[in-house]
């Protein structure tokens, strides 16, 4: 045992001391490459030097050059960097030297950009000058050219002047009807008004004057002839209406008194006197004229005489304002011995001739007249009532007796057939009259239009005084541009004499081009600065790595002669220790190293079993734990299953009794629901759910959401009762834990509102079926009989009215010569906003075709197009959610909706009006049309004198002056009548004969409107009294 434990120890001292030796021959190794690398690094380190101090050089002799460039050479040459030792230069020290150097050339810097700061203000001002003198002599010129103009202006106005006077003198002695007196002063006038233009133009004065002079007269002339036509004309047609009663033998008419009350005699018994009597058999013929005048002069012939001789009527009322005869006593000398009563045409006469004979009686008639009667006629024509006497005298008897009516009537045909043959050749005088008066108006108003335009002479006065301002201009210009010469002259010669100065102050060159030399030199030596100072610090940096590698190169030879010695002694310890083992081995033999086998196998398997004696018993408790664990976890796990289980079914039966209330079914029309029979299972309620879920994923199911619904169903629920009231239906609300319930009563029956909506749908299509056949029943059977005709008629009518309305503006072109035309015409063919679909054949057959005329064909045609019609109106009407059925049969037949009016003036061809035109050609091509349309419309009024009124806001805004003359010429020759506003326009033209105007005038910070009334007669304004003025005007 003992030589065991020696052998052991002797093999571990033999293994440690092989350890140790191992180890030393490593850091020996380790040293000696180590010391190699050392000395590597130290001639790197060398070499590095070397080339540093050649570079620092190099660097000093770039660095002297740049300086001697850019004229620093004293400055580089007292600095350190250009001759200190490099190893003895510091990093303070090179920063020093750097900085001052870069001073220096700072300055120097400086010092050339202001002198090129000098260059740029020398050139500037050389370059303004330059620019001034070119500005001046362009000015000049402009100047010249001015003046030039204005010559040729003036002798333009000249000319124009001239000719202008020339063409006055030719109107004013070709005119005729505008004859101006003492034409020669007006044109001597003109001849001084032409060089000035101050005021208005004589000539065109004088010949207003003449004008209004002619248009007076000829307005009175007009007047006069329209006077007369109108009294001929009246003559005529009382004439005629007398002739015509006298040739049916009405018999003439005493003249009734003026205090007669109309109709006084309609209804009443009786008659006048002279339809009663006629005179006596023995009445001479010569004094039946003077015996018919007393009684006409007295009022006695004319007096009615009634069948009871009652001066009161049947319910004792006073009678109207009438003469009537009345009973008087008898006298002896009465008119019975001169008149008796007619023989009456009817076998009842109106009165009585007992009456008329006892009325007779009490008149006393005769030669004389006797004092002593009321009443008393003579045959002489002298009467006499009571204090009232008088006489008169007709050549012949004219109401008395039949004979004499036929007689009267005779003569009055024959005098009234003569009077009329005068009215007609007077009448033709008048004609004659008209014609010349309109002759002389129409030459009136071409002398008035072809005078003498001074618009060219305007223009060259206006381009001359528009010369003058230019000249002005230009000469204030050239005197502007010469100033600035002078300024830019003196500014050049400051600038370059400042560059002198501050150039000699700096010792620098003038020029440009020596600056930007010595400015590049100047950078060159601040890059060959900025080198010298980076080579001096790389030699400093060499040499002192230089000198620290050297001193590691000897440490490292230290380090590896010392390692060489302890691997040396390692080695020794070693073999000594190697070989005492080997001695012990060969004296103690085998037996000791098997044994040495046994005892390490026997501790590697104790080793072992303790290692798995020690796992087992940990993974028996870890299994111990893990069963527990999984114990307690299935217990609760199936606590958790019963609980979601039942949890789960009182979801499915919420979710199902929530269905049963119909409300998922308004939510989700399209959902399949499982019957309400039986239980839901699992399957069918979660199916239902997440489609529910999918389909309502947008709405919002917070509290603020749900508080808001509430009461919007509440305030729905209201509105619902009240709507169904009103149709006599009512709404009944139920309340359940899924909230309020609404149901309606329908035909004595609740029904959700989602079933009964559905329900009312169907029968909408099952009415829309029956309504679409009864349409197309109605549209064969009615509207493409009836309707179409309508359509046809109406179509043709305005087709018609187009006609007219561009026979009109045919008619009456503008006074430049304009004409315009209205055009109807169809829309694009298009399903929405345009005609319908099959207008065009269907517009020419109700056009072009009778209705009773029509084929299968036309009807087709005209019935697709109709229900088509319908058809979309319908769409739009349920799209708009409105409208009745008489409302969408209205618009679909309103065939105003498939046309449109457009407006063409002729220019070579016909143009659209929205082509290339002035503003005022536009706003005249819709003025005139409008007026053509209205005197179209006016024209089939029944009555010729019937107001053909037209009123416009803001009349005429956008036309010229001129062109508004040519509008209110077109108003009078349309014969209209006219209410006007507007902001500028009086409506003072000569082409209207009379305007009545009321001027609105009103001021700031004053609420009141003054109105002031003017009127204008064709040829003057004038001012007239305010008839509602509520206070006199102040003295």
């Amino acid at each position: 045992m003992t030589d065991a434990k020696a052998l052991d120890k002797a093999a571990a001292d033999a293994e440690r001391q092989q350890r140790d030796a191992g180890a030393a021959r490593t850091e020996r190794q380790r040293r000696q490459t180590r010391f190699e690398q050392e000395q590597q690094a130290t001639r790197q380190r060398a070499q590095r030097a070397e080339d540093a101090g050649h570079a620092l050089a190099e660097a000093r002799t770039q660095a002297s050059a740049a300086a001697e460039a850019a004229g620093l050479v004293s400055n580089y040459g007292a600095s350190l960097l250009a001759h200190g030792e490099a190893a003895t230069l510091t990093s303070a020290a090179l920063e020093s030297a750097q900085q001052d150097l870069r001073h220096t050339a700072a300055a120097r810097r400086e010092q050339v950009a202001h002198l090129q700061r000098r260059c740029d203000e020398a050139e500037q001002a050389a370059h303004e000058r330059a620019r001034a003198q070119d500005l001046r002599d362009e000015r000049a010129d402009e100047a010249e050219a001015a003046a030039a103009r204005r010559e040729e202006a003036d002798a333009a106005v000249e000319r124009q002047g001239q000719h202008l006077l020339e063409a006055w003198q030719s109107h004013l002695d070709a005119a005729q009807q505008l004859q101006v007196p003492d034409s020669g002063d007006v044109l001597e006038t003109l001849a001084a008004w032409t060089a000035s233009l101050h005021g208005d133009n004589p000539a065109r004065a004088a010949l207003h004057r003449a004008q209004q002079a002619a248009s007076l007269r000829l307005a009175q002339r007009q007047a006069m002839l329209q006077t007369e036509q109108q009294a001929l004309e009246q003559e005529q047609a009382t004439l005629h209406a007398e002739r015509t009663r006298l040739q049916s033998g009405e018999d003439a008419l005493p003249p009734p008194p003026a205090w007669r009350a109309p109709g006084a005699r309609e209804g009443r018994g009786g008659a006048p006197l002279w339809q009663l009597v006629e005179f006596a058999p023995a009445v001479p013929a010569d004094l039946q004229p003077g015996l018919e005048a007393a009684l006409q002069a007295s009022g006695l012939l004319d007096a009615w005489v009634t069948p009871d001789g009652q001066l009161l009527d049947a319910g004792g009322a006073p009678l109207p304002h009438d003469a009537q005869w009345l009973g008087r006593p008898a006298r002896p000398d009465s008119l019975a011995a001169w008149l008796q009563p007619a023989t009456p045409a009817e076998a009842t006469p109106m009165v009585a001739p007992a009456v008329l004979q006892r009325l007779f009686e009490g008149v006393a008639c005769g030669e004389q007249d006797d004092p002593g009667a009321e009443a008393w006629i003579g045959p002489g024509g002298r009467f006499r009532l009571g204090a009232l006497a008088g006489a008169w005298h007709k050549p012949r008897a004219e109401f008395i007796g039949y004979a004499a009516r036929a007689a009267a009537r005779a003569r009055r045909l024959a005098e009234i057939a003569q009077r009329l043959e005068e009215l007609d050749l007077a009448h033709a005088q008048l004609q004659a009259g008209s014609a010349q008066l309109a002759a002389d108006q129409r030459q009136a108003a071409s002398e008035w239009q072809s005078a003498p335009t001074d618009d060219t002479l305007r223009a060259a006065h206006l381009q001359a005084s528009t010369r003058v301002r230019e000249l002005d201009a230009a000469r204030l210009r050239l005197d502007q541009a010469e100033h600035a010469l002078r300024s830019a002259i003196q500014q050049w010669e400051a600038a370059s004499q400042t560059l002198e100065q501050d150039a000699q102050d700096l010792a620098l060159p003038p020029a440009r081009d020596a600056l930007r030399t010595i400015d590049r030199a100047l950078l060159a030596f601040g890059d060959r600065l900025h080198a010298l100072t980076s080579a001096a610090r790389a030699c400093h940096d060499a040499l002192a790595e230089h000198r620290q590698q050297v001193e590691r190169e000897q440490q490292a030879r230290t380090d590896a002669e010392h390692a060489t010695e302890q691997a040396a002694e390692r080695d020794l310890l070693a073999e000594e220790a190697r070989i005492r083992l080997q001695t012990l081995r060969e004296s103690v033999g085998a037996k000791v190293e098997e044994l040495q086998q046994r005892i390490r196998d026997a501790r590697q398997a104790v080793s072992s079993a303790d290692l798995e004696l020690k796992s087992s018993n940990e993974a028996l408790r870890l299994a111990g734990e893990t069963r527990a664990r999984a114990e307690q976890k299935v217990e609760a796990a199936d606590a958790i299953l019963s609980e979601r289980i039942a949890s789960r079914q009182q979801a499915i039966e919420h979710w199902q009794g929530f269905a049963a209330t119909g409300l998922l079914e308004i939510a989700l029309p399209d959902a399949e629901l499982p019957p309400q029979a039986a239980p839901w299972t699992i399957e069918p309620a979660l199916a239902l759910a997440r489609r529910a879920e999918q389909a309502l994923l947008q709405v919002k199911d917070d509290d603020d959401a749900w508080n808001r619904v509430q009461n919007q169903v509440s305030q729905d629920y209201t509105e619902l009762g009240r709507a169904l009231a009103a149709l006599s239906h009512r709404a009944q609300a139920e309340t359940s834990d899924f909230g309020l319930i609404v149901s309606i009563v329908y035909q004595n029956r609740p029904e959700r509102p989602d079933q009964l909506g559905t329900r009312l749908t169907s029968e909408i299509a099952q009415r829309r079926e029956l309504l679409t056949a009864g349409e197309r029943e109605v549209l064969e059977n009615h509207l493409q009989a009836e309707i179409a005709s309508a359509i046809h008629k109406l179509l043709r009518d305005a087709e018609q009215q187009v006609l007219a309305i561009n026979a009109e503006l045919a008619k009456r072109p503008t006074s430049t010569g304009v004409r315009f035309r209205l055009l109807w015409e169809t829309l694009l063919e298009s399903g929405d906003g345009g005609a319908p679909v099959g207008l065009k054949a269907a517009r020419q057959r109700l056009l072009n075709t009778s209705t009773d005329l029509w084929s299968a064909e036309d009807r087709r045609v005209v019935g697709e197009m109709l229900q088509q019609r319908i058809a979309a109106e319908r769409s739009r009407a349920d799209a708009d959610q409105g409208g009745s059925l008489h409302e969408q049969l209205a618009r679909a037949l309103d065939y105003r909706r498939w046309h449109r009016f457009r407006v063409q003036r002729w220019d070579g061809q016909w143009r659209p009006l929205s082509g290339p035109a002035s503003s005022g050609e536009r706003a005249l091509g819709l003025t005139v049309p409008l007026f053509a349309a209205v005197s179209s419309y006016y024209s089939q009024a029944g009555h010729a004198h019937a107001p053909r009124l037209v009123l416009l806001d803001e009349v005429f805004a956008g036309i010229d002056d001129a062109a508004r003359h040519h509008c209110w010429a077109l108003i009078r020759e349309f014969d209209l009548d006219f209410v006007v506003t507007s902001e500028r326009e009086w409506a003072c033209s000569a082409e209207l004969p009379g305007v009545a105007i009321a001027q609105l005038q009103r001021h700031e910070g004053i609420d009141a409107v003054h109105v002031s009334r003017w009127t204008w007669d064709g040829l003057a304004k004038r001012q007239e009294p305010d008839p509602d003025r509520r206070f006199p005007p102040a003295a």
